[in-house]
């Protein structure tokens, strides 16, 4: 949540490199203003939040990779190729590590901004990616017109 930023965050912005001077100030400023924004969504497709909790013990894992999913996992039903969008990752099963219990991935999945930010990498293997970034690009500044539609 952009409320519990401290200032890291706003010297980590700053240090980007910005093409255009109106993006950075705008995105600056609404990191400075640190108002709470909700990065999920209560919808049934999606990006999942890669975030299992334990019901019996508290436990919280955060499970970032497909790697990681199929080691911590005690029931992979449709095998180590599974889709990791929903439903399918639904059926993954994981085993808390503190309790043994069977772990419950959090119920919803990611804004689709971020769907939109992280599909060119989404789309690559591990060594597709490190052949290929860092890398350089350009983003169109977004608008807002009078009616409320924003447009590049």
């Amino acid at each position: 949540m952009l409320d519990k930023l401290d200032d890291k965050a706003i010297k980590a912005a700053e240090d980007v490199e910005y093409f255009f001077e109106a993006p950075k100030n705008r995105f600056l400023e609404i990191i400075k203003e640190k108002h709470p924004w909700c990065i999920s969504r209560e919808r049934f497709w999606g990006c999942p939040i890669p975030i299992w909790n334990c019901k019996e013990c508290g436990n919280i894992e955060r499970l970032f990779s497909r790697k990681e999913i199929i080691e911590a996992s005690s029931e992979l039903p449709d095998g180590e190729d599974f889709e990791l969008h929903r439903p399918w990752i639904d059926n993954v099963l994981i085993k808390c590590k503190k309790c043994s219990a069977t772990m419950e991935r959090e119920e919803f999945v990611l804004d689709t901004w971020h769907n939109s930010g992280s599909a060119p990498f989404a789309s690559l293997d591990e060594a597709q990616y490190k052949e290929k970034f860092p890398l350089h690009f350009l983003q169109k500044e977004l608008t807002k017109r009078e009616d409320g539609h924003t447009h590049c």
